[in-house]
């Protein structure tokens, strides 16, 4: 199958395994970053980035199921005021990505943002997206079922035909006084390996995700995932020698906001500034 034709291909998730927690070997050497395949500021048009280079679907593209969807932010300036700041990379606009989960019939929500181009082209990739979470949110429902994903990959084939996430972090709530964090999950498996540091989800401030990932259908690939804020960045996980795709299969990166249900409702989130490198 062409390329062309694998980033026209409909995206979706598959349903999340029970969290189990695992001892994955942890390195902590990665390449240094290189060129700046593809970004999205939100400067333009609503999540036109998401779809470049020749429109919808072509090398990305927004996915929403249940009752969810993205909205385009205008930021305020002044921090004196109640309404959001710009991400410290500066820019004026970007996204509102807001779920109701559950809603109606459906059990869970999510609205999901895909770049499958890059992933597909090169198999080693840095990835990185800004958030900003305006409060705290807390994961209602059974702890055998309940998710709240807001960052993976998924893997795909065509013979025999498979759809499904591989690598996936969710967001959880502490004992106590519930503060979030976050947690990388094998989708495929159920393992969560733990962390390499104690960091919470910081609320009404702008955070970062930037993973290295290297896409390999043996158990050879890499995983990477930091958390920073501008100033500091802090080293979660950093796996080595995991199986990454599924054989004969392909790659592709999300970003979302996804969940079985939350204690507010609707629940939103912002992010902005994403962007693929090379190593």
């Amino acid at each position: 199958m062409s390329n062309r034709l694998r980033w026209l291909l409909a995206a979706g998730l598959a349903g999340l395994p029970l969290l189990v927690l695992a001892p994955i070997r942890q390195t902590t050497t990665v390449r240094a970053q290189g060129q700046v395949l593809w970004f999205a500021d939100h400067e333009g048009p609503g999540e036109a980035n998401w779809y470049q280079p020749a429109g919808v679907n072509f090398g990305g593209g927004e996915l929403n199921s249940g009752c969810a969807g993205t909205t385009f932010t205008v930021y305020d300036n002044d921090p004196g005021t109640p309404n959001v700041v710009p991400p410290p990379d500066g820019g004026r606009f970007g996204l509102e990505l807001r779920m109701t989960a559950p809603c109606g019939s459906e059990t869970v929500s999510g609205t999901r943002l895909f770049r499958w181009k890059e992933p597909i082209e090169h198999p080693d990739l840095y990835y990185k997206v800004w958030y900003y979470f305006p409060r705290n949110y807390r994961l209602v429902g059974s702890l055998d079922s309940a998710f709240w994903n807001i960052f993976g990959w998924k893997s795909k084939t065509t013979d025999p035909p498979r759809n499904e996430v591989f690598w996936h972090v969710n967001v959880y709530n502490r004992p106590g006084d519930g503060s979030m964090f976050l947690q990388l999950r094998n989708a495929q498996t159920g393992e969560a390996p733990a962390p390499l540091a104690t960091i919470n989800v910081p609320v009404n401030q702008w955070f970062y995700l930037e993973a290295y990932y290297e896409s390999r259908e043996t158990a050879s690939g890499r995983i990477t995932i930091w958390q920073g804020d501008g100033e500091n960045r802090t080293l979660l996980w950093d796996l080595a020698g995991v199986q990454t795709r599924f054989s004969d299969g392909w790659t592709e990166w999300y970003v979302s906001n996804y969940s079985s249900g939350l204690d507010v409702q609707p629940a939103s989130i912002g992010i902005d500034n994403a962007e693929i490198r090379l190593p």
